[in-house]
This record gives structure tokens, C-alpha cells and sequence, in this order.
């Protein structure tokens, strides 16, 4: 299942969890909310979308569990967590403590789904541009087979990462996936 760690899409069920729990939205360090764009190619509303903030575990076990909810229907044998590298927002300030603690929150939550379907020992959580101790596949997007992308995917396959590449997304200024 595609689940973006970071963006609340508004067509996914999880986000009537997140607008009707204000407090577990992200802000920044004046108190403003959070909202961010997604890809252009989707739907979503002018002013931006809302952000998990996860460094509050009750939004680290939400997230978590929608994933493992849905590898428990017998039709879905993994999560996709988009994202998974995002610390910084445009136009929001941070701190250097808050951004490591969003930082060390989204890690908590990733981790957590991998401990979930290690337990079922069916499914797997792929990382989006993201590796940390404990994930075992990670997304290379915008892949290109040049030398440093080369040694990076060497250097997963070395540490025994199941890894998925996305080969020639927008090289021509669109994404034409791959065609």
C-alpha cells in the first residue's frame, strides 16, 4: 500500500484521523500550522496539505498501525512510506532541537511498522530515499545509472536491503514513467 509518511492526502481514510485530532498536526516554531504540497499530478487543496507530526507517539502509532491494519486483509503485503527522508518544510522555521526530534519521531515510526510485519513475517515496509538499522528495503527514486547512484544501490545490496529503483523519473523534465 502507498502511504506518503509525511503528507496527509486528503482521499486516504487515515486523513479524517489527523483532521479531527488538530493536536497531532505538525507547527512551527511560531505555532503556525504546517501545510505543504504534494505532486502536482494529484488532487489536493490550494492552501496545502497538513503534516503528521511525529513526534507525538500517538501520531507515530496511527501511522503505524493503518500499515499494519491493512497487511492483516489477506490483499495487501507491505507499506510504501513516501517520504521517508523529509525533515524541512519551506517557508517554516524549525529549530535544530524540534527538527531532530521530527526527525527522531518519523525514524520511531518507520521502525515501528518494520517491527509490526517482522512479526508477521509476511510483509515488508520499503523506505522512500531512507535507510536506518532495522528497515529492510529501501526506494531509490529518480534512479540514474550513473556512479553515484551505482555505489549506492552496491552499497544496500551489500548490507542485505531488499532495493526497489524508479529509473528514469522526469530525466526529460516529465514523468513519462520509464516509457
Amino acid at each position: 500500500a502507498y502511504m506518503n509518511s509525511i503528507i496527509d492526502w486528503p482521499y486516504y481514510f487515515l486523513h479524517q484521523e489527523l483532521v479531527e485530532n488538530p493536536a497531532w498536526w505538525l507547527r512551527a516554531d511560531n505555532g503556525s500550522v504546517v501545510l505543504v504540497h504534494g505532486d502536482s499530478s494529484f488532487p489536493q487543496p490550494p492552501q496545502g496539505m497538513l503534516v503528521f507530526d511525529h513526534q507525538q507517539r500517538a501520531v507515530q502509532q496511527l501511522w503505524a498501525d493503518t500499515c499494519l491494519n491493512l497487511t492483516k486483509t489477506g490483499y495487501v503485503d507491505g507499506c510504501f512510506a513516501d517520504q521517508a527522508a523529509r525533515n524541512t518544510f519551506n517557508g517554516y522555521n524549525f529549530s535544530a532541537n524540534e527538527t531532530q526530534s521530527f526527525s527522531a519521531g518519523h525514524t520511531a515510526t518507520l521502525l515501528m511498522v518494520q517491527k509490526g510485519l517482522n512479526e508477521t513475517n509476511k510483509s515488508i515496509l520499503i523506505s522512500n530515499g531512507y535507510y536506518t538499522d532495522g528497515i529492510v528495503a529501501v526506494h531509490m527514486e529518480r534512479f540514474m545509472a550513473n556512479q553515484q547512484a551505482i555505489v549506492s544501490l552496491q552499497t544496500y545490496v551489500d548490507q542485505g536491503l531488499l532495493v526497489e529503483v524508479h529509473a528514469g523519473y522526469e530525466q526529460d523534465g516529465t514523468d513519462n514513467h520509464c516509457q
